[in-house]
């Protein structure tokens, strides 16, 4: 699953001090500079940063796509309530947020809270 292919490499990076200097070597930006960034100035900057990151974590092992990325970003840092396309697009398109009920929609919060708090422990540790 893709949340949890993210989350993973996150917890990989946190830990991994050689995989977070590729990931500022190939990107030419500091990894505190990438996570102060909002998905939106992620998609426009002159670099594509999330198919960078998507690229390093396809060589570790952990499969997502840039999109994925973004998604994921997005929903760890929202404030919003999610729309029903976006729940599925988190999901994976496993079925509408109707279909989850009540525990699949805590999974997910709970898996978007995960990859955020990521985020933010990440930002302090490097």
């Amino acid at each position: 699953m893709t949340v949890e292919a993210i989350n993973s490499f996150a917890n990989k990076v946190a830990q991994d001090a050689a995989l977070r200097e590729e990931i500022e070597t190939n990107a030419g930006i500091s990894l505190q500079a990438l996570l102060d960034m909002t998905p939106e100035q992620l998609q426009t900057a002159n670099k594509d940063y999330p198919a960078t990151i998507s690229e390093i974590a396809a060589k570790n092992g952990f499969e997502f796509s840039k999109e994925e990325l973004l998604e994921q970003i997005r929903v760890a840092t929202s404030s919003e309530e999610l729309s029903d396309e976006q729940l599925e697009a988190v999901a994976g398109g496993k079925g509408s947020a109707e279909k989850a009920g009540k525990d699949g929609g805590a999974w997910l919060d709970g898996a978007a809270k995960d990859t955020g708090n990521f985020f933010k422990k990440a930002g302090k540790g490097w």
